[in-house]
C-alpha cells in the first residue's frame, strides 16, 4: 500500500486540477438532475445530457494536463462520448420508437424476459406473473410488487448503443485488429452487453424481494444505466488496452541505415 504522503503528492491541488474537479461534480449533478426529468420532461432531460457530456470534455482538458494517464486514454474517451451523443439525440427526437414499436422489439422483450426468469429460478428467487411481468413480495409493501418491464427496459438501446461504440472503436483500430479478434471480441461484447441487460432486471427483482420498493426504484433511476456503461467501458478499456498493447508489441522490420 502506498504511504499516504505519497497519494497526497500524486493528487494534484493545481488551478488547472480544480477546475477539473468542479467539471466532474457538474457532469454528475446534470446525471442526477437528467434521472430526476426524464420521465417529466424528455426535452429538458436530453439538453442534460449534453450538459453533462459538455462537462466531461471540460474536465478532461484540464485534468489530462495534470494527469498523463487521461492522455493515453483521450481517444477512448471520444468513442464513448460520440455515440452517447448521437444516441440521445435519437432518443429524444422519438425515433427510437421506430424499434421499439416493432415485432423485433417484442421478440427482444420475450427473450429478455425467458432468460430473467430462468436465472431467478435458478437462484430460488418466488415469483409470479407472465408474458413481460414479474410480481415479488416486498419487504416494505404488504402486498406483492409488480415489475413491469417495458421494450424500452428490456437493452435494446443499450445493445444499439453497443454496436455504436463497437463502429466508433473500429474507425480507430482497423488497421491494428484482425478480421478473427475484431469477430471474437464482438461475440464476448455482445454477449455480454445483452447478459448485462438480463442481470439488471435480476439485480432489480433482488432488490425489490429483499431490499424493498424504494431502494429498487432508485438503483433503477439512478444506476441502472450506470450498471450498463460501468460493463461496456470496462469491456471497450480491456480491449483498446489489448490492441494498443499488441501493437506495441509487435517486431518491427529494421530500417536501412
Amino acid at each position: 500500500m502506498r504511504p499516504v504522503s505519497e497519494l497526497k503528492e500524486s493528487i494534484s491541488f493545481s488551478q488547472r486540477a480544480l477546475l477539473g474537479y468542479m467539471y466532474v461534480v457538474f457532469a454528475l449533478a446534470a446525471y442526477l438532475l437528467f434521472q430526476r426529468l426524464r420521465a417529466t420532461s424528455l426535452v429538458m432531460a436530453g439538453g442534460l445530457v449534453f450538459v453533462g457530456i459538455g462537462s466531461i470534455f471540460l474536465a478532461f482538458r484540464y485534468l489530462s494536463v495534470e494527469y498523463e494517464t487521461l492522455k493515453r486514454y483521450k481517444d477512448l474517451l471520444y468513442f464513448f462520448v460520440t455515440p452517447v451523443l448521437v444516441f440521445y439525440f435519437l432518443i429524444t427526437i422519438g425515433f427510437d420508437k421506430f424499434i421499439l414499436e416493432t415485432a423485433f422489439g417484442r421478440v427482444w422483450l420475450g427473450n429478455v424476459m425467458y432468460f430473467s426468469r430462468s436465472v431467478l429460478d435458478l437462484i430460488g428467487i418466488p415469483y409470479t406473473g407472465i408474458g413481460n411481468e414479474i410480481i415479488l413480495a416486498c419487504p416494505d409493501y404488504p402486498g406483492p410488487v409488480t415489475l413491469l418491464v417495458t421494450e424500452a427496459c428490456s437493452g435494446i438501446h443499450s445493445s444499439f448503443l453497443f454496436l455504436a461504440f463497437f463502429g466508433m472503436m473500429l474507425v480507430d483500430l482497423r488497421a491494428k485488429l484482425s478480421w478473427k479478434m475484431g469477430t471474437i471480441y464482438f461475440v464476448i461484447g455482445a454477449l455480454g452487453t445483452y447478459s448485462a441487460n438480463i442481470m439488471r432486471i435480476v439485480v432489480l427483482s433482488l432488490i425489490t424481494y429483499y431490499v424493498g420498493f424504494e431502494a429498487m426504484r432508485s438503483f433503477h433511476d439512478y444506476f441502472g444505466f450506470v450498471f450498463f456503461i460501468g460493463w461496456i467501458f470496462a469491456f471497450w478499456f480491456f480491449v483498446y488496452r489489448r490492441v494498443q498493447g499488441s501493437d506495441r508489441e509487435a517486431p518491427r522490420e529494421a530500417q536501412p541505415g
